[in-house]
Order: structure tokens, then sequence, then C-alpha cells
């Protein structure tokens, strides 16, 4: 219900005039909120599980909401490293494959903020810095998401996340984007 409300508010984008991310923020914030209450009257975790200094996490996504709309596949992976307790480095693959055109590839470095690590429905914000291999040239990138995982075993969770970031084409203008990933990761 989550992502087909997102993909709904992609659709709509142009004729909202910019109001999607406000949108966006507006829902994270709402999410938050009730993640909080849902765990304020229960006993803190005296030390969380996950989200902790020395542990990787890998992850493989795909976008099924372009697929079906557009025709445009785009799958990848990631991996991650908590340095510090609920702050974790990593790198992002992605290949996109737009419907009659060639083979699109994004590497991301990402620096990935878990400031609630004990909730059930842990947020998390990402600041990226990247870069794109088009078929003809390549672009630099940068941007920022949010989002949230649910663990659904010990070493098992679902995350979403909403991202948008600029591109920075050598010859034309900038471009800005926005999508929303879902993925499965792992956490060892």
């Amino acid at each position: 219900m989550i992502v087909a409300y997102f993909a709904q508010q992609m659709r709509s984008h142009k004729e909202t005039k910019g109001l999607f991310p406000f949108r966006m923020c507006v829902i994270y914030t709402t999410v938050w909120l009730i993640a909080h209450m849902a765990t304020a009257s229960a006993a803190p975790a005296s030390d969380p599980e996950h989200f902790t200094s020395g542990e990787f996490n890998g992850t493989l996504s795909w976008d099924s909401i372009s697929a079906v709309e557009s025709g445009i596949y785009r799958f990848g992976g990631s991996a991650a490293w908590f340095v510090l307790d609920g702050v974790a480095v990593g790198y992002e693959q992605q290949f996109v494959m737009p419907r009659g055109e060639q083979l699109e590839s994004r590497s991301w470095g990402f620096v990935r903020l878990v400031p609630f690590r004990d909730w059930p429905l842990a947020p998390f914000l990402a600041l990226r810095l990247g870069y794109y291999y088009l078929p003809d040239t390549g672009a630099a990138a940068a941007g920022f998401g949010c989002g949230f995982t649910v663990f659904l075993s010990k070493h098992v969770a679902f995350e979403a996340s909403f991202r948008t970031q600029l591109v920075f084409h050598p010859q034309t203008e900038m471009e800005h984007q926005q999508e929303v990933d879902t993925h499965f990761a792992l956490y060892f």
C-alpha cells in the first residue's frame, strides 16, 4: 500500500510542482512518531541487537514500480560496514535497463545514520555521492535519502527508502531525480 502511494506520487510529481519532497518528509515524520509511540511504553532495550559497530550488511534491490509502469528495470546491491554504533559506510551498485536503450550503471558511496537503533521500525538517513556510467558519457551525482528497516528474522530485514539526487551531466544542465527503493538486507 505504501509503495503504491509512492508510485502515485511519483506519477503526479510534475503536477504538484515540487510538493513531493515535502509530502515525503511529512510521511517520514509520521512513521517516526508512530514507531516511537509504539515503543515508548515498552522498556527500552539496554543494548540494541543491530546497527552496532562492526556489523556488516549486504542488500539485493529491485525497482518493481518503474518496471511495471514504464518498462525500466533497475536492480543492484550494496554492502555496508557499521564503523560506529548507528553509523555505516558503504558502497552501492545499480544497473538500469531502459526499454530499447543501452544499460546504465550507477555507483554510489554512502554514509547511513540509524539514530533509533532499538526501534522495531528503525528509520535511517543516508548521504550519497556517486557516478553514473551512461551509454555515451558519465555524470557525477550527489544526494540524500531516508527510509526504514524492519527485521523479519535475526539476520534478514526488509528495507524501503526514498532517495533524491542531483545528476551533474558534463555538457547539459543538472538533472533532479527521485526514486523509491525496496530491498532485502542480510545483517551479520
